[in-house]
């Protein structure tokens, strides 16, 4: 579960800064090759974030590329001719510049974990998202039901006594609707979900911040 959560965001971080940083060299050094290398890691590496966020199976391969990658342009930045120059020499008075060989590391460990993490990989965020979703789905469902309480009591049947605290604090006012839908997915998973649904959603495993 934490490399599929620490993974991602590693790749996502170190990659923005690759791009930043492949621009900024185009602009200022004339290390083309080192700086394509860079900016295509860090499109890699953002492309790979967004298909995990699709769900696509090959996401998190592209991330360990884009790794690979980035660990490439370094070594290959170490030996080209511009490094032993006066001209090289100016990256140094760069902001994190001088952090880019361990910028690169991390880059390959971020990689590393989201393979690793198999269908692990961007887990939290996607059930989270979707988590998100069906509260908004289920609180306008909740809304047209007259009395949500027997309603409850009826569907759940000895699992009510499991949010019956929560639910009772929610129909005094001490919390928000949102928040109750929150509790009780927590507490009964998709259980809870599916009453307010003609149609089962998928498996939704408890959530903790």
């Amino acid at each position: 579960m934490v490399a599929g959560r620490v993974g991602p965001i590693l790749v996502l971080i170190v990659g923005i800064i690759f791009l930043i940083h492949g621009i900024i060299t185009i602009l200022v050094i004339p290390l083309f090759i080192i700086a394509l290398y860079e900016l295509l890691c860090g499109i890699i590496a953002i492309l790979g974030i967004y298909f995990g966020l699709k769900r696509r199976v090959y996401a998190r391969f592209l991330c360990l590329a884009a790794g690979i990658l980035g660990v490439a342009s370094q070594i290959i930045s170490f030996f080209t001719p511009y490094s032993f120059s006066s001209l090289y020499l100016l990256r140094f008075f760069i902001p994190f510049f001088y952090l880019e060989y361990i910028f690169g590391f991390l880059f390959l460990i971020g990689g590393v974990l989201c393979v690793v993490s198999e269908e692990r990989f961007l887990y939290y965020y996607l059930v989270k998202r979707d988590l998100k979703n069906s509260v908004l789905d289920v609180g306008e469902e909740q809304d047209k039901i007259d009395d949500l309480e027997n309603f409850l009591k009826q569907k759940l049947s000895s699992d009510w006594d499991k949010i019956k605290i929560s639910f009772n604090a929610y129909k005094a006012g001490e919390l928000d609707k949102s928040v109750f839908i929150e509790i009780a997915v927590k507490n009964l998973g998709n259980k809870f979900l599916n009453i307010f649904r003609k149609s089962p959603i998928r498996n939704f495993k408890s959530v903790k911040k």
